[in-house]
């Protein structure tokens, strides 16, 4: 499975960014404009601010940090 969440600019079919999760990549989806959403096999939730793909840890093993 692939650990990478990848993002494309579709009109220029290029890669733009990607950073990793510490497991499998099980979902992520477009939260506004600016930042998006991961989950992981790691049981963590990535939030990725998509103009610099700086990825943030958000939570983890059910805990809120």
């Amino acid at each position: 499975m692939d650990k990478r969440v990848r993002l494309y600019d579709v009109s220029t079919n290029s890669l733009k960014g990607e950073f990793l999760h510490g497991g499998a990549v099980l979902d992520s989806c477009f939260h506004d404009e600016f930042s998006g959403f991961s989950v992981g096999a790691d049981n963590k939730v990535r939030r990725c601010y998509l103009f610099s793909l700086l990825p943030a840890f958000l939570c983890g093993l059910g805990f809120v940090v």
